[in-house]
């Protein structure tokens, strides 16, 4: 999951586990190596929001949604400057109500948010099915 870890602030260093320049730079270098050594179509599914209060109240460390934002900005970037589909899984979840498909953890899905999640993967994947 590039992403949500990624951003993820353990007690004590202020900083995110990785850095936003050191994030853009893994998921480049990801798609640098994938798009020379094989044929594969790549499809880039965004970050999901999370509850600030929610997660906070019962983990250790923290996530920020300001951090989901500038982290989907930068693999939204640099998956169009290599021309990949992008998923926007964010954009699903906060539409359809974070408040009630995300566990009391803010972070990790209940079922019906895993269901709307399998279904936008699912409808990606048909995209490249249909096409080929």
């Amino acid at each position: 999951n590039c992403g949500l870890h990624d951003l993820r602030h353990d007690e004590g260093p202020a900083e995110a586990l990785v850095p936003l320049d050191a994030y853009q730079a893994n998921i480049t270098g990801i798609f640098e190596r994938v798009r020379a050594e094989t044929t594969a179509e790549l499809i880039w599914a965004t970050v999901t929001p999370i509850i600030e209060e929610r997660h906070q109240a019962v983990r250790s460390s923290r996530r920020y949604e300001r951090d989901v934002s500038a982290y989907n900005a930068v693999g939204i970037s640099v998956a169009r400057r290599f021309g990949v589909t992008i998923n926007d899984l964010h954009t699903t979840v906060s539409e359809a109500g974070p408040e009630v498909l995300l566990k009391q953890d803010g972070l990790h899905f209940v079922e019906e948010g895993y269901a709307l999640l399998g279904a936008k993967v699912a409808d990606a994947l048909r995209s490249f099915v249909i096409k080929g």
